[in-house]
């Protein structure tokens, strides 16, 4: 090596390009990243949190945003432009000025139908035998697709029930997230398949050519023969469902719906099973249109698609709507509480404005450092006059929103920083006041299980230690 490198400076050089060119690569690597980041359309210090990093570290932050920054598929986004175009009109006359304002607002998401049903599964027990019938009586296809897949007795019994329906000639779909069921076993699923139904996988973070791994499909839907469906926020897990009463269950929500609202929901479906099996949508649908479906109530019904295969972040944008266009009250339920500085600003000026706001969040979540995080929030909220609940028996996993009287939203999305900007997600908005009602005393039962958060908490949580915590854990908490 010293003999070939005997004219030294030809070494210093050498080494001087080689530094150069690194330094050029750099620069334009960082302008193309700093171009994505604007263009993802980031909240101000996530994009300022971004961009210090590759200007200070940038070979820890360039290949960490390479692994998991990105937040749109412009080709995904594309393709579900579908679920926009199939407008129709429908009848508002029962609807408070709230609803018809969100109706006709939400011109991004897919259209409002009226005729729909809805029930509520108010337990585990309620949703596990609804489940197991749902999957008995259908007579052409089954469609699942699950954030998690538990090796438990539970999860056991559904892929049974499964496999059973397949081998008797029904058309059986189960989409799996691959973070979400990373630890779900092989074995489970393989036989579901060897009987003749279709398995697949959403996004393999180490097979996948995408560059985004931090973003997970979180949707939970269920859906059989295409005309009725659960929706909500359970998994297929012990910790969720079950057949038989648990106290250690966790507590959470969902709804059987019927009706025109159904086809939103076979649409996304379709559309996530396309991009993880390359199975065309065609095949996968046969009710292409709402006028396909019978109604079947009186419910008017929006389903809101949110995630990196839509343009925009429209779970997100629904909810600044709702709380900007309520008059009387905001209740939220949510296991996670991590706003953006937008959504913690407009809850805390509409309590500052006399409107009831009541927050009801887990007492202990499955997750201490979101617990750590959200500290801030929530005593932003309470110092400005909302009520901040913490719900005591066990793990709160229910995600719904009631605005009003008339108002009230359910589905997979929580309100942290994740649901809202990262994962693929699905939120049901139902206009109806009878409904409302049903979701109301839902609402206050948990209230009778939660403790108000105490001057004496707030106070522990102001000390600098606890605060030096609390921001690690908030930046920490999209990577949970």
């Amino acid at each position: 090596m010293k003999e070939f490198f005997a004219d030294w400076s030809l070494l210093d050089s050498t080494v001087l390009v080689i530094g150069q060119l690194l330094s050029v690569m750099g620069i334009v690597m960082a302008l193309i990243l700093f171009h994505r980041i604007r263009e993802h359309g980031r909240t101000p210090s996530g994009t300022i949190a971004w961009v210090l990093a590759m200007v200070f570290i940038p070979y820890v932050a360039i290949p960490m945003y390479l692994l998991i920054g990105g937040r749109k598929f412009k080709r995904m986004a594309g393709r579900t432009r579908a679920l926009k175009v199939s407008r129709h009109k429908i009848d508002t006359s029962q609807m408070n000025e709230v609803g018809k304002t969100m109706v006709m607002n939400m011109d991004k998401s897919p259209p409002a139908t009226n005729g729909n049903r809805l029930e509520i599964l108010p337990d585990g027990v309620a949703d596990f035998k609804r489940m197991m019938e749902l999957i008995a009586s259908a007579k052409k296809s089954i469609h699942f697709q699950t954030y998690i897949l538990s090796n438990d007795e539970v999860g056991q019994a559904i892929i049974d029930a499964l496999t059973q329906r397949a081998k008797e000639g029904v058309k059986v779909r189960l989409l799996l997230d691959a973070v979400g069921c990373h630890g779900t076993r092989a074995t489970m699923v393989e036989k579901l398949k060897a009987a003749g139904g279709s398995v697949g996988v959403f996004m393999p973070v180490f097979r996948h050519q995408r560059w985004a791994a931090n973003l997970r499909n979180h949707r939970k839907i269920y859906i059989f023969d295409e005309t009725i469906a659960i929706i909500g926020g359970r998994n297929i897990g012990a910790e969720y469902i079950g057949p038989t009463p648990d106290p250690k269950r966790w507590m959470d929500f969902a709804i059987v719906m019927e009706g025109p609202a159904v086809h939103t929901l076979n649409e996304v479906f379709a559309a996530d099973w396309e991009f993880a099996t390359n199975e065309p949508h065609s095949e996968v649908m046969t009710r292409t249109a709402i006028a396909d479906y019978e109604q079947k109530g009186a419910v008017t019904v929006q389903t809101v698609a949110s995630g990196p295969d839509v343009d925009h972040d429209l779970f997100y944008e629904s909810l600044l709507s709702a709380i900007i266009l309520a008059k009387r009250r905001l209740w939220i339920v949510t296991p996670y509480f991590i706003p953006d500085e937008t959504l913690l600003r407009l809850l805390a000026i509409s309590a500052h404005m006399g409107r009831d706001v009541r927050l009801v969040i887990p007492k202990s979540s499955d997750y201490r450092l979101i617990d750590i995080a959200r500290g801030y929030a929530i005593r932003q909220l309470s110092d400005a006059g909302g009520k901040v609940l913490l719900y005591q028996p066990t793990m709160l996993h229910t995600k719904l929103f009631l605005i009003d009287d008339d108002v009230a939203s359910m589905g997979s999305a929580n309100m942290d920083m994740r649901s809202l900007y990262l994962n693929y997600e699905i939120a049901v908005y139902a206009y109806d006041k009878p409904f409302a009602a049903e979701v109301e005393k839902y609402i206050m039962n948990l209230f009778e299980d939660s403790v108000l958060l105490s001057k004496r908490e707030k106070q522990r949580m102001r000390s600098f230690a606890m605060e030096m915590v609390e921001n690690v854990s908030y930046i920490l908490s999209p990577l949970l």
